[in-house]
């Protein structure tokens, strides 16, 4: 490990690793992923100075010792916290440890995930373990970098879809263990950037699917034998299934009776937006995965089915954009329990969505979620 201070991630880091990702696949399946990897040149770079000047506080271990107990957490406890699945947990906790031996950059993503980890586990020590962090995400996305510049290939396909996920993962822990801390903190762009990279790394799976599904993350893909097309939608998620199509319509209404200001325009991107998170549903029900619940994979699957144009909206905080992503918070809140990295994440965006709509026509329509989530009573029904 470096001695010196390495920057924190960022914004712009995120951007150079898909950017040559990013064309192939817009060639490739016609789909505006640069677009969405602007986002993360623009939106996280404040932030991350005030990440770095907040872990220069703070001084960490150095050296091969450090290295040593962060592999140390990974291969005996911070493997087992995304998958339930024993097979899929002997990829993650060897076949995926061992790919990393070839591959640096993996290796220093594994690292990094491992530093977030220590670092929710112990908030006392939080700034130290999170220096870590930094130095081994930098170094994994450099590494990401230089082999998305050439072609991803049969061989290097695997390291750098399991870097994606850890790369993704990653992100969603910069709020359970430093952001919930940060005053200035900003949800809704933060989850933006979370879409971005779900896109990427959703990029890498479509460039090379046949591979990675043969290769050493195969058992993440196992399904369960004898239920792979269960009849109904999972349990835990048919409350929200069955409330979309009301949803939606709602919705309609409401931005058609607001035209005049451009609400015709933004129907179409709005009720894309609720079938494509009925689409997650249906799907993490009716493929069934053995390697993480259905609620977990829902929360990846939607951000890869969304528009630029409902990105777009949601940047700019318009009202039908965040009543949407009310709803697909009761997703994240459903699959908490699963996962660390999740935690806090429905509170915090669920309070600045209903902070922003009190008062409006809207608020009704997010009374359920809040009230799903446990942060307020419900009352109003959707007609």
């Amino acid at each position: 490990m470096k001695t010196g201070l390495a920057a924190p991630v960022c914004a712009m880091d995120f951007h150079a690793v898909w950017n040559s990702e990013e064309r192939q696949q817009a060639a490739l399946h016609s789909r505006p992923i640069h677009s969405r990897w602007e986002v993360l040149a623009t939106a996280q770079g404040d932030r991350a100075r005030g990440f770095l000047t907040d872990l220069n506080k703070t001084e960490t271990a150095s050296g091969w010792i450090s290295d040593l107990e962060l592999m140390h957490h990974y291969t005996s406890v911070s493997y087992r916290t995304f998958s339930q699945s024993s097979e899929a947990q002997k990829a993650l906790q060897y076949d995926v440890p061992r790919e990393a031996l070839c591959y640096p950059f993996l290796l220093h993503q594994l690292l990094a995930f491992s530093a977030y980890h220590l670092a929710y586990l112990h908030p006392d020590c939080r700034h130290a373990y999170l220096m870590q962090a930094a130095q081994h995400q930098n170094d994994a996305i450099n590494g990401m970098r230089g082999t998305l510049l050439g072609t991803i290939s049969p061989v290097n396909c695997h390291a750098l879809f399991a870097s994606s996920i850890f790369l993704t993962l990653s992100a969603f822990a910069t709020y359970p263990s430093y952001e919930k801390y940060n005053p200035t903190f900003s949800p809704v762009d933060s989850m933006l950037d979370i879409f971005t990279l779900s896109d990427g790394m959703s990029a890498i799976l479509r460039s090379s699917d046949d591979d990675i599904r043969k290769g050493p993350l195969r058992e993440i893909f196992v399904r369960s034998a004898g239920d792979t097309t269960p009849a109904n939608v999972e349990p835990s998620l048919q409350p929200l299934f069955e409330r979309l199509p009301r949803l939606s319509a709602r919705l309609g209404d409401m931005l058609r009776a607001t035209a005049g200001t451009g609400g015709c325009e933004g129907k179409y991107t709005i009720t894309s937006a609720v079938i494509a998170l009925s689409e997650s549903v249906a799907k993490v029900s009716t493929i069934n995965i053995m390697s993480a619940p259905a609620e977990f994979r829902a929360v990846f699957m939607w951000p890869v089915l969304l528009s630029t144009d409902y990105m777009d909206m949601l940047r700019l905080r318009q009202p039908a954009a965040l009543v949407v992503l009310a709803h697909y918070c009761v997703i994240i809140h459903l699959a908490e329990p699963f996962c660390w990295f999740l935690t806090g994440w429905t509170r915090a965006l669920l309070s600045v969505i209903s902070e922003q709509l009190t008062g409006t026509p809207w608020e009704e329509l997010v009374l359920w979620p809040i009230e799903i989530v446990g942060l307020g009573s419900y009352e109003a029904q959707l007609e």
